[in-house]
Order: C-alpha cells, then structure tokens, then sequence
C-alpha cells in the first residue's frame, strides 16, 4: 500500500516556479493512482520557492521551507514505526538567462575632450574602418568611472551608410542615486514646486494657454473627481532631454502627464504623451527620499526616430485619490529636474534622434561597469555584410562634479536570447566563465571543469552588523585575522574591517601586496587565469600580478590585472614558485575591499565534460558546531564536502587581552572587546581546535565567539552537491538523494521526475515531514511506499449510541413506503371517478378566483392591501435577515400574485392599444398572462443580483415561481371564464 502526499502545479505555478506537464518516462509506484488516495490528496505541500537565479554562494545546510506537513501515519497501524520506501517528484528551478556565445574584439582610438565628455571612435580589430555587424548581436564595453558616486554615461552611436543613425541608452548606467546627483542640481535644470506659488485655474490662464501666449512660473491647481491635478507650462528643449525626476518627500502614487510640441510647421500643435507606454524607475536617495525618474527620452527615440525639434510645453501631475487640500498640505512633490540625455546636442539638431538600441548593464563592483548594446536593428539598417560608424561618448552623470571615466575594452558580442534556462546551469555557466572557462550549457558534453590553483574568497558571515548608535547607523567592525600573518602587507600596519562592501584591507602607504601561494607546474594543455574582484579606492593606479619562479628573487613575469574578469596569464615559468598580487596607490592611505581573488586552471580546446560531472569552486558556507573533549574546545562543520578555508565568529573578550588561535595557525592579537575573528584554516578536513593564550605571562581573558561559520571554495561537481543535500526529513530523520548517475541528473535537469530517496520510516504517531529549500531544485510531491496493510477502519465513523426519541433513519424508510402504499390503495378503493370529483371541487374555487376579472374596486384594494403585504415582507426580510427574513421574502413573493391578476388586465389593454397582435396573443390563452408575470420577475430578478442585491432578487424569484405555478393551474379544465370571453377583453 502506498500514502503520496501532493502539492498541486497551480500552487507551484504561483510562487514563481516554471510548471511543465508532467512528463511519462519515470513512472511512479503502481499505487499511486489507486482510489482510495484520492481523500489525500488534500494535504497539499506548501512548500515556498526561493527566488532562483545564478547565485553562486551554497549553503550546506539544510533551511526548512514551509511549515511542516502532519502524516496520518496511523494508517498502517497505531503501534510501531512502518518501514517504506521514499520518493520524491522534484523538477529544476528556471531563471531567465542570457550567455555570451563569441565575442570579436574592437579597437579604441584615442580619446578627445568635447566639453564636459570624451569622445573616440570604435573600429574593427585592425583599427583602420567601420565596424562590421555580421552575425554579431551586441557591442560590449567595460568602463570604469573616476569616481563611482558619478558614474559615466556611455552614449554609442551607430551610422550606417544612408546616414540613419542608432543610440544607446546612457541612463542605463545610472543603478543608484546620491548626494553627487543632488549636488548636481542647480536652477537652470530643476523646477521648484513644493516652494513655488500655487493658485487656481482661471480663465485667463485658460485663454493664454489655448493660444500659446506667454506664461508665468505659478503651478495651477485643479480636481477631476477624487484626483487632483498640479499643472505647469514649460518651453524647455526636449531633444536632448532624457528624463524628468520627480523628487518626493516620500514615496506617493503620482502621475506625470508630459505635453509636447514635436512639429516645428505647427508649434501650437501638441501631443500628449502615453503615461502607460513611458519607462519608469524610482531610486532611494540617502536622505530618504524618493526620486521618480520617466524616461523622456527613451519614448522619443523609439517613436521618433529622426526628429530634429521637439519642446517640452506642458507638465501635469496628477495625484491619484486626493484631494485639492490634502495635496496642498502635504506637498510631498519638492521639485522636479531636467536630466539630460548623455547625447551631443549639436549632432541631434543636425541628425535628429537616433533610433534606440536596447542597453543591458552589469556592475562587476563599484566603479566597473559592463555595458551591452544590442545592434539587431542597426545591422538590419546596415544590411547583410554591411558596416557601420561607431562613436563613443562619455560623460559623467553630473557635469558638474569632479567624475569622468574611460574605456577600457569594446567587443563584439553574440549573446543568446534570455530563455528559461535550469538555475544551475545559470549558476555553473556564469561562475566557469567568470573564471576564463568556455562552457557551453546547450549541449550535455559541454561543460568545463575549472581547477583552483590558489583561492581567496572573503569569508561568508551571517551574522548582521552592528549598530552604531540607536537611530540604526552601521559602523565599520574591526576584524582580526588569524592564520595567515603574511597574506596582506604593506610599508606600515595593516588592518582589517568589515564593512558593507566587504572585508576592507586598510593602510598607509603606496604599495600592497597581496601573497598567492601557489607552487605548480603550469601542465600541458592547459590554460591560466587570475580573477580579482575588489571594491572601490579612489587612490588605486595599478593592479599587477608577479609571478616567480624557484630561487629568483625577481619576478620571472609580471601581468596586468583587469578586476571583474578573468585575466589570462600566458608564458608561465615552467615552475611557479609563489605570486604577488601588487596594488599601487598615489595617495597617503588606502581602503581596498577584497570580494574575491582565485588563481585557475582551465583545460584548453572546446568544452567536452559532462555538464553534470563538471567539477568548479564553488563557494560553500555551514554553521560551525562547538565540541569540547578534555577541556579543550574546536568546532567543526556541520556539512561540508571537502577542507573548508575560513572560520568566522564574532567574539567578546572579557578580562586580560589575549592571542587567539585556530587549527594551530598564526594567533590574533584583539586589540578590542568585541569584533570579528575570522581564521584562515589548514587544507585539510577535521575540527579546528580555538587556543585562547594570555600575553606577557599574564591569564588569558574570557574568549566567548557568536555565529561561527565555516566557508571556502569547494572543487566539486553538480552530483556531488546534489547528493549531499537532503531534500525532506521524515519523522526526524534528513534524506539525501546519494549518489545519481549522469542520465538521471541529466533527466531531473530537464523536467519533473519521481526520484527514489531509499529507505524510510513512517512514525506511527507524531508523524511529519519537512521540506528543505534547495538552490536548484523544487520539491513537488512526496510519496512513501510499504507493503504493510493499510486499516480502513480509520475512516469508519464510531457507533453512536441508540436513542428512543424517535424513528431511526430505516424506521422513517419504512414510514415513507407504508404512507405511499396507503394512498395508493385509498385511491384504488375509492375510484378514479369520484377521486378526481372530490379533486375538482378543491380547486374550482381558487382556479375560479385565477380566471376571474377583478372589478376595478376590487383591484385598488387587491393592489393597496397585497402591495403593502409585499413590501412588509421585504423590509422585514431586509432587517431581520436569516431563516426569518428568507420566510418572510417566500411570504411577499406569494403576495404578489393577487397584486399581478389586479394589474394584468390593464397592462395587457396598454399593450393591445401599441401592438395589438401581442396584447391578442396574451388574451387568447388560459394562463399567458401568469406566464408574462413570470418572465417579468425573472428579469428583475436577474437585474438586482447584478446590482448586488440578493434579498431583492431573491423576492422576485419567488414571485416568479409562484406566477408560473399560477399559469400552470390555469391550464387545467375549469367552468371560470375565460379572459379572451370577457367584455373588458373583447374591447381591448
């Protein structure tokens, strides 16, 4: 018998994971399709999916999701624990990704100053022409800013040969806003409004506007319904404007309605621009407040390519559901600024708007950006084979402010569409090719193993940082590094911090060293790289790797290092002894963060491993777990899957100062009572024992460590982390999938599929299972097989006791039959004859009362005393509500009838006197006018349960119901009149 517990796809398909049909080829057990499970299948797995995406950091351990889920385990008895076997249905989590596939490289020619810019030319690899498209879909450019705070907006333009022009999107390179983008502001380009004049719309303002006549600088006031609007009158160059802030005291739902002028023939034309359609962003800024950027210039590049004039004339802000005092009070609307595109303005007014080409950026770190440009719709203008003229401009975000930057590499790229791709192969593409390997993620011999030759990666802390004060300011934490005493070093004391960009290497002097201790050599068929991510100096000229070979004092080969991507390192010695990674400063003192720096091994040729046996660094975390044996104290990994390279805590030291030491490394000297420790661990796996000794002979203080973490790179493969991570708990106990072989990862990488996780035990009591959040993978169902019986006595509902208050569901059966059996007979016994005699003198009289015409006396009174009844019955039914309201609404419903036969005769002769075929038709038969009365009420039922009224629709139901009931007894043989024989309807 087996219990299978599911979630459904819609629940999946709802917290962001891609669902597909489920596919055949795994079938699961036999027994998952028998009838008796369907009761189950309402305990559905709530089981939250993270975000996925190409996230490189693994936590080992085991994160529950969801709440646990409880199993009826006494279903195979309420004993012992049941033996099974257990499975799990687990498909891939998928991210929208895009790769590059081939790059070609472009030549930069020198720059020159335009202004606030700089401005150079892109060429092919030769330097000597345009740039052909070909097969190539993109242009990538790596710049870095002089200063982060103002970055540089790259403006690229393409020209083909008929002169049609195609741009960037300089804006794009804009991730954050600050106190430079503030200080830029000035007059000329903003437009006060919190502290302007405000006064209403009137007439003469109303006047001069329609004519186009001069204006003032006031904001004009005005409510449409619950919204008010905020308007003003510009006459502002809109060419080279490429967005307009909105500035807000706090985040509020507002409208921006930009009117423009975009034909010179016709300046008092005007064209209101699609609020919808424009792109918009809205950035934090340090002081809390909130900017809403509208992109202007996007929206004209895209729909007027080539316009050469344009003016901005009117701007509009409406503030959705509040009203004119509210908006007046509040006026969270400070001011509005005028952004400038990045373009140059003379080479718009001569060759009008280029045509806009989508732009993507990537910032590695602080201060580097990749910039990607796709060139679809000019290599379609170029046409096949063709070439075209490409210019770079840079200019930094504000003019005003110290900022600038450079390019540093262009390329052609062809990168692949964004499609739902497995998140690990997102994950393993993007850290093998951070790391100078080529993977390719489309076939499944294509990936590529990648080998650290030496690593340093920053240790992972989960631990927050501390506050500086209590209004919630973060303050640099001193760390104390321990193990590695010569890793760092420079012409004075190094010290270490971390701070929000990492862990920052701090110093005086203009020169750091940064020691690899990598001995190897370089094997055939192999390829060298050095990957360095750091954060932002503003002192730093040069990173260098130098390399040196045995017993040489001077580097037999020196590298120049390009932070954010990997630098191949060609011509190694044929024996490496160690490197030195130098950085150089032109200032007194330095602050370098360090994200990451790795020295790899890549095998040279085309991709040719197992996208699933690849083995690559990737970077693990776990929580350390203390041991204490004999008075000693180490701490050890709660998961790992090789020598972990970090350990990190916070620590408090109570007492004397004291050296820390971990795995028998190099001690720590914390020179204050609380901070971070982080060691840097032998290569090797097992605990590390924590030594805490006391300087200058005297006691070592009380070391008390918070948060230990344990870190490193792990050079494993997709299989060996899978197996290692559980997947569900089962009454306590943690499965992991174990070892899988290649088709079966290969499989799970493409679609949903059952996969057995061994052995399981079923708790009679107490069961529940737990899911655990994976990087890669979403767990959809559970099923837990055995052959133990199953006891449907479970379901039986317990006896309940017999009592004599009355007949038992069989005894009113019996009653039911013998009630039926005894009319029959009473109706064999007396005749069919005088049966239906007795039958007619019961119902003469009130069908007599159904055919009758009511005299007009009695109609009034019929309408007055029926009428109220009705609408007695209705409010009654409206105020009281429950069983006695529905009561009272079948009451007023049966009222209505006697009020319809008073009111028929007189409608059926208004209706004779405009259609008299209808008002005949309804005449001629014995119940039509019922039937009418019937339709009636329908429709006005129908009608008020549109308007949300049940109660009233319910009366006229009703009232149908017992009209139609009326209709049906007037068809029945009877001596009353008919209607059509009366003189009233004979008239009509």
């Amino acid at each position: 018998m087996t219990r299978c517990f599911c979630r459904s796809q819609a629940q999946a398909a709802r917290r962001g994971r891609t669902v597909k049909p489920l596919h055949e080829p795994a079938r699961p057990p036999r027994a998952f399709s028998l009838p008796c499970l369907l009761p189950l299948a309402v305990l559905c797995l709530a089981l939250g999916l993270a975000q996925a995406g190409p996230a490189l950091a693994l936590d080992l351990d085991p994160r529950p999701e969801g709440a646990p889920l409880r199993l009826p385990g006494d279903l195979f008895g309420r004993d012992q624990a049941v033996e099974g076997r257990l499975f799990v249905k687990i498909g891939p989590k998928k991210v929208k990704y895009s790769r590059v596939v081939e790059t070609a490289p472009l030549s930069l020619a020198t720059p020159f100053p335009n202004g606030p810019a700089t401005v150079q030319a892109l060429t092919d690899a030769s330097g000597g022409g345009d740039i052909p498209l070909g097969r190539f879909n993109e242009i990538g450019l790596d710049l870095r800013d002089a200063d982060p705070a103002n970055p540089t907006l790259a403006a690229l333009t393409l020209r083909a040969p008929d002169g049609r022009t195609f741009g960037s999107d300089p804006l794009e390179c804009v991730e954050n806003l600050g106190q430079t983008y503030l200080d830029g502001l000035t007059p000329d380009n903003t437009a006060e409004v919190a502290t302007a004049t405000w006064a209403d719309k009137n007439a003469l303002y109303l006047a001069r506007r329609v004519l186009d006549l001069p204006f003032d600088d006031l904001w004009r006031t005005t409510q449409d319904g619950p919204s008010t609007f905020l308007q003003r009158r510009f006459d502002r160059d809109a060419l080279d404007l490429g967005a307009v802030d909105v500035i807000l005291r706090r985040p509020a739902p507002v409208q921006v309605n930009l009117v423009l002028a975009l034909d010179p023939a016709n300046p008092k034309a005007r064209t209101v621009l699609d609020w919808y359609a424009l792109a918009k962003r809205t950035f934090e800024l340090p002081d809390g407040r909130t900017v809403l950027r509208v992109y202007l210039g996007r929206y004209l590049r895209e729909r007027h390519p080539g316009l050469k004039w344009a003016r901005l004339k009117e701007i509009s802000l409406m503030f959705f559901r509040q009203g004119l005092a509210e908006v007046a009070r509040d006026r969270l609307t400070q001011r509005l600024a005028f952004i400038p595109s990045g373009f140059d303005t003379a080479a718009l007014a001569r060759d009008g708007l280029p045509g806009r080409l989508p732009t993507r950026v990537r910032e590695p770190f602080a201060g580097a950006r990749r910039v990607f440009v796709n060139t679809t719709t000019a290599a379609a203008a170029v046409g096949q084979g063709g070439a075209a003229r490409a210019e770079l401009r840079l200019t930094p975000m504000a003019v005003s402010q110290p900022g600038g930057g450079a390019a540093e590499r262009a390329y052609l790229a062809l990168s692949s569409p964004r499609r739902e791709t497995p998140a690990f192969l997102a994950a393993a593409d993007e850290l093998a090719t951070s790391l100078g390997a080529a993977p390719d993620i489309d076939r499944p011999d294509g990936g590529v193993p990648v080998t650290p030759l030496w690593s340093l990666a920053p240790p992972f802390d989960r631990t927050p940082r501390r506050a500086a004060d209590g209004f919630g300011g973060l303050t640099d934490e001193p760390v104390y590094l321990a193990g590695a005493p010569g890793l760092f070093t420079g012409s004075s004391a190094i010290r270490y911090f971390r701070a929000a960009s990492g862990l920052v290497v701090e110093g005086t002097g203009e020169r750091l060293d940064m020691a690899v201790e990598a001995a190897f050599a370089p094997a055939a068929g192999m390829n060298h790289f050095f990957r360095l991510d750091i954060g932002r100096d503003p002192g730093l000229s040069g990173v260098e790797l130098l390399v040196y070979a045995p017993g040489q004092a001077e580097p037999a080969r020196r590298y120049g290092l390009l932070p954010g991507q990997p630098t191949p390192l060609p011509d190694l010695p044929a024996h490496v002894a160690r490197a030195v990674v130098r950085f150089t400063f032109t200032g007194r003192d330095f602050a370098l963060p360090v994200s990451r720096a790795m020295l790899t091994a890549v095998p040279a040729g085309p991709a040719a491993a197992g996208l699933y046996d690849a083995a690559l660094p990737w970077p693990v975390t776990s929580a350390a777990v203390a041991r204490a044996e004999a008075g000693r104290l180490s701490y050890a990994p709660g998961r790992s899957l090789g020598p972990m390279a970090w350990l990190a805590a916070g620590f408090e030291l109570v007492g004397d100062p004291a050296a820390v030491s971990v795995a028998g490394g190099a001690p720590a000297v914390p020179d204050a009572r609380a901070g971070r420790l982080i060691a840097r661990l032998p290569g090797k796996s097992g605990p590390a024992e924590l030594t805490v000794t006391g300087l200058g002979g005297r006691p070592a203080g009380q070391l008390e460590l918070t948060g230990p973490v344990f870190s490193g790179d792990a050079a494993v493969s997709w299989r060996d982390v899978f197996a290692a991570a559980p997947l569900v708990s089962l009454g306590g106990t943690d499965h992991a999938p174990g070892s899988i072989a290649e088709a079966t990862a290969a499989r799970l990488g493409s679609a949903d599929d059952w996969l057995p996780l061994g052995s399981a035990a079923l708790p009679a009591k107490g069961a529940t299972a737990r899911f655990f959040a994976h990087p890669w993978f979403g767990v959809a169902a559970l099923c837990f097989e055995t052959d133990a019986p199953l006891h449907l006595s479970r379901f039986a509902k317990p006896p309940r006791e017999a009592s004599g208050d009355g007949l038992g569901t069989l005894g009113r059966l019996v009653a039911a039959l013998a009630l039926v059996g005894g009319a029959f007979a009473a109706w064999r016994l007396v005749g069919r004859q005088r049966a239906g005699a007795a039958f007619a003198r019961l119902t003469a009289r009130p069908l007599a009362w159904l055919g009758a015409i009511p005299s007009p006396a009695e109609a009034r009174r019929d309408r007055r005393i029926f009428g109220g009844l009705a609408l007695a019955g209705v409010l009654f039914a409206l105020t009281v509500g429950g069983l006695p309201g529905r009561l009272a609404l079948a009451l007023a419903g049966l009222a209505l009838v006697p009020v319809w036969r008073a009111g028929a005769p007189p409608a059926t002769a208004a209706l004779s006197r405009h259609w008299p075929g209808l008002g005949a038709w309804i005449a001629a038969g014995p119940g039509r006018t019922y039937f009418c009365g019937f339709a009636l009420t329908l429709a006005l039922a129908a009608f008020f349960g549109g308007l949300g009224l049940p109660p009233v629709a319910e009366f006229f139901a009703q009232a149908g119901l017992y009209a139609f009931l009326a209709g049906l007894c007037r068809l029945l043989p009877t001596k009353a009149p008919n209607r059509a024989d009366t003189p009233q309807d004979a008239a009509s």
